[in-house]
């Protein structure tokens, strides 16, 4: 019992981590359609008021003095997991993750641009059939995040700039998991465990573009602590067994979150034609291990502490954008991601692998200065068989996402 409730408490603490992240889990980028549609390449290229997020040190270089933005991605995360002759698919429903987006400068001339974002990094709700095979591991997770960033941008000449943006994090997640305990008339027990966590980080970015042609990006995207601190796990138990189950207990627990460094380049070889290329650097190995402390213990609810060894990876972008004419901008691209995970340690609860990504998009223009963008995001993991030890569980994993999304620019 006291491994299955690690494992659905690993998930609590990882789902709260994964709103930072940009490698790893089901991390599907979607900070900006535009961008979104080029594989989320978009470090080295100014791109309206989704600079706040791509890089601060860009918002300077936009057109115009500035602008609004307005995005949001509907996403649906599909997963299967087979084991022999055993065969399942996860029941998700669609989530729909936002961003929001601001930004100008003091006056026309200003090299002082300010800039706010509003979006949810990761937005995910992944949901396994009541009977599966996994339900003691985990039936439901769903999570809620919402980053706050305002931006100061300078910028020092025409062909560079610099920006920083302090984050806020907050995160809620719901999960449920059945346990391995049943009554008389055989109804298995169940618990439900909530959280929440607010932290604290920064985004920092410089932009160089020397000449017409070429420019430069770069971005560091701070480590993030959280700490839930007052979790709630409800657990529902035949009553003989309500001495080793409170009926409601709390939990704390941390997590270190990576952080982000993200270099790019994009290059302009003829009127109207933009090409970005950009590699991210995910520090996951800071993710070694897990603890958490119950406020109530008993011989069965006994305070944990698990490896994870996470890996150091690598996230390859390239994506490209031309302008047909003053109506029509098209854009297309291609992304490889590099999974954390270890083989010992990966679990039905996000069922991770090495992701191949491909992103299509399109900007209408009907009239000056107005923005309708649409994406598209097609995402697919690769296909694990492992034995994760803890439960001895052993099955072949894999999970593919849709994710169209809209967006409305207004520039100033």
């Amino acid at each position: 019992m006291s491994g299955t409730t690690l494992l659905i408490l690993t998930t609590l603490v990882w789902a709260l981590g994964a709103t930072a992240a940009h490698a790893g889990g089901f991390q599907v980028p979607l900070q900006g359609q535009k961008q979104t549609g080029m594989a989320h390449a978009g470090t080295a290229i100014a791109l309206g008021p989704t600079t706040v997020f791509f890089n601060p040190g860009a918002m300077g270089f936009g057109k115009g003095r500035g602008g609004a933005y307005l995005g949001v991605q509907p996403l649906y995360a599909a997963g299967a997991f087979r084991a022999g002759d055993y065969a399942v698919n996860n029941q998700s429903p669609w989530n729909f993750p936002f961003n929001v987006y601001a930004s100008t400068a003091f006056k026309d001339s200003s090299k002082i641009g300010i800039g706010v974002g509003v979006y949810t990094p990761f937005g995910l709700s992944f949901r396994w059939p009541d009977d599966w095979k996994g339900r003691f591991i985990i039936k439901n997770v769903s999570l809620i995040s919402v980053f706050v960033q305002p931006t100061l941008s300078y910028r020092i000449n025409d062909k560079i700039g610099v920006g920083l943006g302090p984050v806020m994090a907050v995160g809620l997640v719901n999960l449920e998991r059945a346990l391995p305990v049943a009554d008389e008339t055989g109804r298995e027990g169940k618990t439900k465990l909530a959280g929440s966590a607010v932290s604290v980080g920064v985004n920092i970015g410089v932009y160089y573009r020397p000449v017409k042609w070429f420019s430069l990006g770069a971005t560091w995207r701070s480590p993030v602590a959280f700490r839930v601190r007052d979790g709630a796990a409800t657990f529902s138990v035949p009553s003989s067994l309500s001495s080793q189950f409170p009926a409601q207990t709390k939990f704390q627990t941390s997590l270190t979150l990576p952080m982000i460094a993200s270099l790019g380049l994009a290059v302009y070889p003829v009127e109207n034609l933009a090409v970005s290329a950009e590699v991210n650097f995910t520090g996951w190995s800071v993710f070694k291990e897990l603890k958490f402390d119950f406020a109530d213990n008993t011989s069965t609810l006994t305070d944990q502490n698990s490896p994870r060894n996470y890996r150091n990876t690598f996230t390859f972008r390239l994506g490209a954008q031309y302008r047909i004419n003053d109506f029509l901008t098209v854009r297309a691209g291609g992304l490889y991601d590099i999974t954390p995970v270890p083989d010992d340690y990966l679990t039905p609860e996000l069922p991770d692998g090495d992701l191949r990504c491909g992103t299509a998009g399109l900007t209408l223009t009907p009239v000056p200065r107005f923005d309708i963008d649409l994406s598209f995001v097609f995402v697919n993991t690769q296909r694990r068989t492992t034995t994760l030890k803890e439960a001895n569980f052993t099955g072949t994993y894999q999970a593919f996402l849709y994710i169209p999304g809209v967006g409305f620019e207004y520039r100033f």
